[in-house]
């Protein structure tokens, strides 16, 4: 939220995650920043990744999954919408939208494309239908199809072991769900993406 003075200030405005805004003046607590119609207006620091005016967003290094996945942790919880980009309501694909960008990846917003990004990761299912897990690596991006088998129509960060973020369907919230305990939709699974060597 944008207020019109650090303490007691109005709202003036909500700026959506992702947004680029600029700042003149920095604290540890709250940031000043320039509208477009040059009024002034003060956001919290909490949530809000600051860069000089020449630095570049970090490009991806040895240990970016990582750090990509702990990103996308920050919507667990948060209410699921599909669609939505904000704290207050969110889908996957949003998160990993947002997630890249915060982490130097320009991803596109939609699970279509998403299933394009990065590099495809094969992988083998054993004889029930179930997918071997070895291969998987912290923040690849796992795509399922619709019940049908004919189109994706979800996708989930995993996190490690069998744990995956991810909500659809009737979920009411972004949760951390186990994959073996999930074995509808584990046998689902179409296609793993990896975004980081």
């Amino acid at each position: 939220m944008i207020a019109s003075d650090t303490a007691n200030g109005n709202i003036i405005d909500v700026a959506p995650m992702g947004s680029v805004l600029y700042a003149d003046y920095v604290t540890e607590q709250t940031i000043r920043i320039v509208l477009p119609n040059d009024e002034i207006g003060w956001i919290n620091r909490e949530s809000v990744v600051v860069f000089s005016l020449n630095e570049n967003i970090p490009t991806a290094s040895e240990n970016q999954a990582d750090i990509f996945a702990s990103s996308a942790l920050k919507f667990l919880n948060v209410a699921y919408m599909p669609a939505g980009l904000t704290l207050e309501g969110i889908d996957v694909p949003g998160i990993i939208y947002l997630t890249g960008l915060t982490n130097g990846l320009e991803l596109p917003r939609l699970l279509e494309e998403q299933a394009e990004s990065g590099y495809q990761i094969s992988f083998e299912k054993d004889s029930s239908g179930i997918p071997y897990l070895e291969g998987f690596k912290v923040g690849d991006l796992l795509f399922f199809s619709d019940l049908a088998g004919d189109n994706l129509d979800s996708v989930g960060i995993f996190l490690g072991e069998d744990n995956l973020l991810y909500a659809h369907g009737t979920q009411n919230k972004i949760e951390i769900i186990s994959l073996t305990n999930n074995e509808k939709l584990f046998k689902r699974l179409e296609v793993v993406r990896r975004l980081f060597d």
